[in-house]
């Protein structure tokens, strides 16, 4: 168990939030103009990174707010959270 801080609510249990994923998987800029190995390429291959990753996570059970964090996913230590709309992380 790990505990998030919220720049909104606090400190708060993992469980109150969705993972979005890491914050370098960006959604094609064209994605109409991809085929179909392409897309699979995208959805299926994902960045699993060993070590610190920039993420995106949902307060789902919270202020229903996106928030950048910095995590080691070796050991889940978070170094800094900040608000996904100040985009500053």
């Amino acid at each position: 168990m790990i505990f998030i801080h919220c720049p909104h609510c606090g400190d708060r249990n993992e469980d109150e939030f969705t993972y979005g994923g890491d914050v370098e998987h960006r959604r094609p800029d064209k994605p109409n103009t991809m085929s179909d190995a392409q897309w699979c390429e995208y959805i299926y291959c994902v960045p699993n990174t060993k070590g610190w990753a920039k993420e995106h996570w949902w307060h789902v059970r919270g202020c229903s707010r996106w928030i950048l964090v910095e995590r080691n996913s070796i050991n889940n230590c978070l170094l800094y959270t900040s608000d996904a709309a100040d985009d500053s992380l």
